[in-house]
């Protein structure tokens, strides 16, 4: 498996699932005599990961004490579970009011 970049990513029960943003074959566009080529983006669903589960030892250790979210979080307020809590992914998840799911954080 190739990842070029994750464009989203999400955890859910005991999975990961990302998008991927592949390129997708070449166009050819033909205007009069010229011609010139085209890579296209194309977001796709890429895998499903297991999320590995540590045992209690590892996760009395974890800094963030969070191990549902992959990678770990940080806050803005310390090591806490707020809903300040927000993920080190380019998408900024953060983890929604309920503590148990994670979400895209507001603008």
């Amino acid at each position: 498996m190739h990842i070029t970049q994750v464009n989203n990513i999400a955890a859910l029960g005991a999975f990961v699932y990302w998008l991927d943003d592949k390129t997708r074959p070449e166009w050819i566009t033909v205007n009069g005599e010229r011609r010139s080529a085209e890579l296209h983006r194309l977001s796709q669903f890429t895998d499903i990961r297991a999320v590995w589960a540590p045992d209690a030892k590892v996760l009395h250790n974890h800094t963030a004490h969070l191990p549902k979210l992959f990678p770990k979080l940080h806050s803005q307020r310390g090591v806490t579970r707020s809903t300040y809590d927000v993920c080190s992914c380019p998408k900024h998840l953060m983890l929604l009011e309920d503590k148990q799911n994670y979400g895209v954080y507001p603008a």
